[in-house]
């Protein structure tokens, strides 16, 4: 019984180990990819991988952030950087908390982990652009004026986009749904990834990237969709900018969901049909939904997630499932 013991206590200390190298390893490909800009689209997803490993939020995250803490403070004191150091610091914390938290979070349905986790970073994100708007600022005008001249190029009927009108409709739709959908996408990007190279590493065709499939939105959001649009309506009417736009990005978070369910419709019924069927059908996806008709293919995924709400789309409802 005592050799039993200790044969127990000596691998879960080999165990705990070898997860803080995973830790330690991943927070330095972390912090490689954010400070040299190589895969700076990515740099969270190491930090998913440790997750997923680890098990534990806290230990990855107090890993990173006071990596990102000593490595910042030395790189500022080197460059002598006027720029707001302490600002930076708490949104790249806020960032890794919030991802960090999707990934590892049990208590709630991951889809709407990232919902919240998106929320906070944007929220991080205004509040940095807040503090530090004169540097935001000269970006911004500098990108309108980049966008302004490509628009001009490719068609003369683009004249009336001037780097002003285009700096102005940046700021409405960054405000209004765009900051929270870029944070979202991001987010689950780097989730994709994380489990990716985890399924690479453990070899284990087991671990799946989405179960869309078993996807169900609660049938009552649909009313609280429909009351957030009347209150983008009012509140646009009545010109209140701060409740209309909280309003907007609620609204655009609502229909997320629902185009998810959408999503999760479509891949149940594809489920029944061959494999090369389903990645022809996934490849004109993704191409129709970054071409000019993505828009409506976003449409029609969004109503097919609403129609689910009353229509019995999947043989078997799963209103009660936790899955996603």
């Amino acid at each position: 019984m005592f050799q039993e013991n200790l044969r127990e206590e000596t691998q879960n200390k080999i165990l705990g180990n070898s997860n803080l190298i995973v830790v330690a390893i991943c927070t330095a490909l972390c912090m490689i990819f954010m400070k040299t800009g190589f895969f700076s689209l990515v740099f969270l997803a190491p930090l998913g991988y440790a997750v997923l490993v680890s098990g534990s939020v806290w230990i990855t995250f107090f890993a990173v952030a006071a990596a990102n803490l000593v490595i910042s403070a030395l790189l500022n004191l080197l460059s002598r950087s006027t720029g707001n150091f302490m600002m930076e610091i708490f949104y790249f914390s806020s960032l890794f908390l919030a991802y960090i938290w999707a990934v590892g979070g049990k208590n709630l349905r991951s889809a709407y982990r990232f919902m919240i986790a998106a929320a906070a970073g944007s929220l991080a994100f205004f509040f940095f652009i807040w503090v530090s708007r004169g540097d935001i600022a000269e970006i911004l005008a500098e990108m309108s004026q980049i966008l302004s001249s490509v628009l001009v190029s490719s068609n003369e009927a683009f004249e009336v986009f001037t780097s002003d009108r285009v700096l102005e409709m940046m700021q409405i739709i960054s405000v209004r749904g765009g900051i929270f959908v870029s944070m979202l996408f991001m987010l689950f990007l780097n989730r994709q990834l994380a489990l990716g190279a985890l399924r690479f590493m453990k070899k284990d065709k087991n671990i799946r990237f989405l179960d869309l499939d078993k996807f169900v939105v609660p049938s009552n959001i649909i009313w609280y969709l429909t009351i957030t649009l009347a209150v983008v309506v009012i509140t646009s009417l009545l010109r209140i900018e701060i409740l209309e736009i909280l309003s907007w990005n609620v609204l655009v978070a609502g229909i997320i969901l629902f185009m998810v369910q959408g999503t999760g419709v479509v891949m149940h019924l594809l489920s029944k049909r061959s494999s090369f069927f389903r990645i022809a059908f996934a490849v004109l996806l993704f191409f129709l939904l970054i071409s000019p008709l993505g828009f409506i293919a976003i449409i029609a995924l969004f109503i097919l997630g609403v129609a689910e709400n009353w229509l019995s789309l999947r043989k078997k409802p799963l209103v009660n499932s936790q899955t996603g």
